[in-house]
């Protein structure tokens, strides 16, 4: 009905005196996918749209309509080839609309060069993989940005202390009190803080930290870490079970707060990703402009943000690790701590993730860009 409602306004638009009408049309994830296929297949709209080209951005690809295609009996898979069922049909439910508009559109892309590789492999493509790879010369990776207005520690009124890259050396301690005192830890400027944000689900990694949090907190005692977030009850339920062992060392609060995580972001020293996969990364580029310095699974987004801290060069921002492993995990906490313990190397890792720039500017730049070679393409063709 949305795909048909936009498609009937574009229409109505058309048929106006020197009407305006769109270049190009970008089209987000699923529930747009049948927009598409209709744009290019209906007759009543296929000409009209003919000189236009249509492009696609895929999230995330696990997100495919409103029914689960990579558990469906073979009967009930869609190859995207059969006519798309009318609005009041019950098979359309069963029509794969990601499937469809990647079909249809004359260029993809996700939201970082890394995921868009991935993706052409079975671990990531989430049943899509033979697709993907047929496409794959239409399927490009552009990273996102994030509004440096809304996350600017210089004029955030949601942090305890406003800091620059001047003075996030005295500044920033405040932010780190505070989030402690919010937490129910210890209030010492001194000690290791950690933080991590987002959904509970096993897509974030939390098997691994679950797994390696006791051995953090039993082999380092000065260590904290904050969670915030909610979602699947078996992770709510075994954070509060550590919580309550590790009381000096584990706050949690288990409620989505996008205010507090502004704090989370200013107080943190650092900042758990360890995502089994992540095509973005948003709460890395977050975390780098307050200057908490990101530990990550080198997955996604998170591969193409986070460069390994070189202590000898000065150069990175952040900590990676690889395998699917909590000993991996553990050793680049254990790696992070050892340059924790190195003021000098800790000031110039923390400047460096603030300096990154990952400002909606560099993105708007990529897209603009891959419209005039899609604009390109499109007029190339017959």
């Amino acid at each position: 009905l949305l795909s048909k409602g936009c498609l009937e306004w574009l229409l109505q638009i058309k048929t106006k005196k020197d009407a305006w009408w769109p270049d190009i049309i970008h089209c987000n994830d699923w529930h747009t996918g049948y927009l598409l296929e209709l744009a290019r297949t209906d007759r009543r709209y296929k000409e009209i749209f003919a000189k236009t080209p249509i492009v696609y951005t895929v999230h995330n690809f696990a997100y495919q309509g409103n029914f689960d295609f990579r558990y469906a009996h073979k009967s009930d898979q869609d190859d995207g080839t059969s006519y798309l069922e009318p609005l009041t049909s019950g098979k359309l439910q069963k029509q794969n609309a990601l499937l469809r508009g990647i079909l249809y559109a004359d260029a993809v892309n996700t939201v970082s060069p890394t995921h868009a590789v991935e993706v052409l492999t079975p671990e990531y493509a989430e049943g899509l993989e033979d697709v993907l790879v047929k496409v794959r010369k239409k399927i490009t990776g552009i990273l996102n940005g994030i509004d440096v207005k809304t996350f600017d520690p210089a004029n955030d009124p949601l942090i305890k202390k406003s800091f620059t890259l001047q003075t996030f050396a005295k500044d920033r301690i405040e932010n780190k009190k505070d989030l402690q005192n919010i937490f129910g830890l210890p209030v010492d400027p001194n000690r290791p803080l950690f933080a991590i944000a987002g959904r509970l689900s096993a897509q974030k990694g939390w098997d691994l930290l679950l797994e390696t949090l006791p051995h953090i907190f039993d082999n380092r005692l000065d260590i904290q870490l904050v969670a915030l977030g909610t979602g699947e009850n078996r992770y709510r339920e075994r954070l509060q079970v550590l919580a309550e062992k590790y009381p000096r060392q584990l706050g949690v609060h288990l409620q989505s707060d996008f205010k507090l995580s502004h704090k989370l972001f200013a107080g943190a020293d650092m900042f758990l990703i360890p995502s089994y996969f992540e095509p973005g990364g948003i709460v890395a580029l977050e975390a780098l402009r307050f200057g908490s310095v990101p530990i990550v699974r080198r997955t996604g987004g998170l591969n193409d943000i986070v460069k390994n801290f070189d202590g000898e060069k000065g150069s990175g921002n952040g900590f990676s690790f690889i395998a699917r492993d909590p000993w991996a995990l553990f050793g680049a906490i254990i790696e992070a701590l050892a340059i924790y313990n190195q003021p000098a190397l800790w000031k110039k890792l923390i400047k460096n993730c603030m300096s990154s720039d990952f400002s909606w500017d560099h993105a708007a730049k990529e897209y603009e860009k891959w419209y005039g070679q899609t604009l390109k393409l499109h007029e190339s063709r017959p």
